[in-house]
């Protein structure tokens, strides 16, 4: 997969896109069509502060903290993540890098996992519950991916990674912004981005 052809990539991220919103896009209008517009339904609307300015914030520095320690070296060697994409690739990997962490992965994976999973969960459970069980399915997702080969032990490291980020992505979305996923995709988009700019400079 050539991931410098920025067509390519392109390409790739509306097919991505299409695929994961399929069966939202039929779910909502087989069930919720008369009762909001889609994007409502899915999240995507201006976020407000749940709680106040300064919780709001107070989380996303510790979903910082947190991206940093799960994207360490160690935390890398245990999952066996490699190289990675865009490794050693230089600057012709920045508009790629771009399209890839913010659309690929923050737009797509935040839309499909907190704004229609997450969201369709808290009709039937608990937000405990619903976030737990998000998560999980989230770290599937990556499973199924991009880890079916991993060792056993790489794969459940890739698991707790991935978990742990859902779960605080669908807690940011929910407890502090009310239910508007743009600070979650925002959040998702960088940090992969950071990551792929490390990959391919470093």
């Amino acid at each position: 997969m050539d991931f410098s052809n920025i067509g390519f990539v392109v390409r790739g991220t509306i097919m991505q896109l299409i695929l994961f919103m399929s069966i939202p896009f039929v779910w909502w209008t087989l069930k919720y069509r008369k009762e909001s517009s889609f994007f409502r339904w899915m999240g995507v609307y201006k976020p407000s502060v749940n709680k106040t300015i300064n919780s709001a914030i107070y989380i996303i520095i510790l979903y910082c903290i947190i991206w940093i320690l799960l994207h360490s070296s160690m935390v890398s060697k245990l999952i066996g993540d490699g190289d990675g994409l865009f490794y050693k690739m230089g600057s012709k990997a920045i508009i790629p890098c771009f399209i890839v962490a913010f659309f690929q992965n923050g737009l797509c994976e935040e839309l499909f996992s907190r704004g229609f999973l997450l969201k369709r969960l808290l009709t039937k459970f608990s937000f405990t519950y619903a976030n737990i069980l998000q998560a999980f399915l989230f770290a599937m997702l990556h499973i199924a991916i991009g880890g079916s080969g991993l060792p056993l032990f790489n794969a459940v490291a890739l698991v707790i990674k991935t978990f742990i980020g859902g779960w605080i992505l669908g807690y940011i979305s929910e407890k502090e912004f009310r239910g508007s996923i743009i600070p979650g995709v925002i959040l998702h988009g960088l940090g992969n981005f950071i990551t792929y700019l490390i990959n391919a400079f470093l």
